[in-house]
């Protein structure tokens, strides 16, 4: 009896101590979320991050426009440094469409948005860099990383466009 007691005690213990690796936003359309495996990565480690949506509507499915840097994006800025990495868009919308069936979830792997910066900054040598890496690096330093869906074209209730936003995870990368 006493040894099922520390066990039981051990595993509450370690269940208070859990991380919380995913951040989810919801409304009456849409479910958002962003997930990491961890929240501490080296800085060689490649950042695997990724957002899912679903729609929770009540028709069947529904079909969706989004912006033209993509409909579900994933931002990162540095909590304790100047970057931040956001998707910049010339056009409002683009003219692909998605369709999403009720209840299942769609997985939008992160894309780099491609950040602009002035070439004369000190941290021009980051975008460049940033821009060339095919895989998702982040410097050291404390980042916060939220997902972000955009609708445009009148999706949602009376047409209007849809904004939801995940709260933020916060990954430290350390040398």
């Amino acid at each position: 009896m006493r040894v099922l007691t520390v066990a039981v005690a051990a595993l509450l213990v370690a269940g208070c101590g859990a991380v919380e690796t995913t951040r989810t936003a919801r409304d009456d359309l849409f479910v958002l979320t962003t997930t990491v495996p961890r929240l501490t990565y080296r800085a060689n480690d490649e950042i695997d991050v990724q957002a899912r949506l679903t729609y929770v509507g009540s028709e069947p499915e529904v079909t969706v426009l989004g912006p033209d840097y993509g409909l579900v994006t994933i931002w990162f800025k540095q909590l304790d440094g100047p970057l931040h990495m956001a998707p910049l868009s010339i056009l409002m919308c683009s003219r692909q469409f998605i369709t999403l069936k009720r209840g299942v979830a769609v997985a939008f792997p992160p894309a780099k948005p491609g950040a602009a910066y002035d070439p004369n900054a000190p941290t021009a040598s980051f975008y460049r860099s940033w821009n060339a890496d095919p895989k998702l690096h982040l410097p050291v330093g404390r980042w916060q990383i939220q997902s972000r869906l955009s609708t445009c074209g009148g999706t949602g209730p009376g047409g209007t466009d849809h904004v939801l936003t995940t709260p933020p995870l916060i990954v430290s990368v350390v040398p």
